[in-house]
């Protein structure tokens, strides 16, 4: 998965088996989940470190598909910063209400582990050395903004007290008389 790339997360029970699948970009990896107790009516719920957001609906009760025997949960999930996470599919075998219907009331609970990499991408990469370039360039601007006013203040105080100097040798001797002793 690549940080700032939309990434699918994909929880699938059978009634023969039942897997995570990452999918990024071109990249699907299918995991194995350990046996499962798996009912008619189940709830995943996708549970993410905070520097993965969680862009779809989440902890979404869903009843086994009767033609195909099996239900699947995804969720598109949007990584900010890289390394190595883990993330959980909290999954939860729901009762069968009277009417066919999914309950409420929790009969089994299992929780799936699942390890994501998250990495930097040639353009995120690139993009981030732009930035951190222009940061450095305001920086140095700025800096040297910074100088200038420096000296020209230094160059204005040196031409004042100049100035000053100037003025008390020309104005500053005493016009006294002169005394004739």
């Amino acid at each position: 998965m690549w940080v700032g790339e939309r990434a699918q997360i994909r929880f699938f029970v059978a009634a023969t088996d039942a897997g995570i699948e990452r999918q990024a970009g071109t990249r699907t990896e299918i995991l194995p989940a350990r046996d499962l107790h798996i009912g008619r009516c189940m709830k995943a719920t996708f549970a993410a470190p905070p520097s993965i957001d969680i862009l779809s609906e989440n902890g979404v009760v869903k009843p086994l598909a009767r033609d195909m025997g099996r239900a699947e949960w995804r969720w598109t999930v949007l990584p900010e910063e890289p390394g190595i996470y883990t993330a959980s599919v909290d999954v939860e075998v729901m009762e069968v209400a009277a009417d066919g219907r999914c309950g409420t009331t929790r009969l089994d609970r299992y929780e799936e582990s699942v390890d994501l990499e998250i990495s930097i991408g040639f353009w995120a990469n690139f993009l981030r050395a732009v930035e951190e370039a222009r940061n450095a360039g305001d920086l140095v601007s700025a800096l040297f903004a910074s100088w200038e006013r420096a000296l020209v203040s230094l160059a204005a105080l040196i031409t004042a007290a100049g100035g000053v100097l100037i003025a008390i040798r020309t104005f500053g001797r005493s016009r006294r008389p002169e005394d004739p002793s």
